[in-house]
């Protein structure tokens, strides 16, 4: 288990329901556990992706 440096939000206090400070949180988490991790991180949310996919031969 790879524990990394606390990431502290303080200056977004009193935010909390700006969707933008919500998104900047999330990028901010994604890029502290990609760097964790050695992983390389898609800006790009799941649902975005599925849209693209094709859809399945039945």
């Amino acid at each position: 288990m790879v524990i990394g440096e606390p990431l502290d939000f303080s200056r977004y206090a009193g935010m909390e329901n700006d969707r933008y400070i919500l998104r900047s949180v999330t990028d901010e988490i994604m890029v502290a556990l990609q760097r964790l991790g050695a992983q390389r991180y898609d800006d790009v949310y799941a649902s975005s992706v599925k849209d693209r996919m094709p859809a399945p031969v039945r």
